[in-house]
């Protein structure tokens, strides 16, 4: 089972923010984190062990996942970040590869 929705506007400023690195908590230093890029689609995705909440750029570059017991719990994630600034959720049919190139498409 695989959902996408469109980004229509991040907010401002964002609810929350993903970075490549660890945590200063663990000891990371500032100049070893690096904010990710905004989402412009976000993905969810059942998996073995639980559902996925993906977050890509329209050039199909992966800013961010987190990790949800279930549906609602990831479908509630992403209305917490985007404080309904996203689009209705639509089903990706099984065949489709690029998620992002079919979710920029005529969908």
């Amino acid at each position: 089972m695989r959902l996408f929705c469109k980004v229509l506007q991040v907010p401002s400023p964002p609810r929350t923010r993903h970075y490549i690195g660890f945590p200063l908590e663990l000891g990371s230093t500032e100049k070893e984190r690096q904010m990710m890029e905004p989402a412009d689609i976000l993905l969810i995705e059942k998996r073995d062990g639980g559902v996925f909440l993906f977050r890509f750029t329209a050039s199909g570059e992966e800013v961010g996942d987190t990790w949800h017991l279930n549906l609602e719990d990831a479908k509630h994630q992403a209305e917490f970040e985007f404080a309904g600034l996203i689009s209705a959720w639509v089903i990706v049919p099984s065949n489709v590869s690029d998620v992002v190139e079919f979710a920029l498409g005529e969908h």
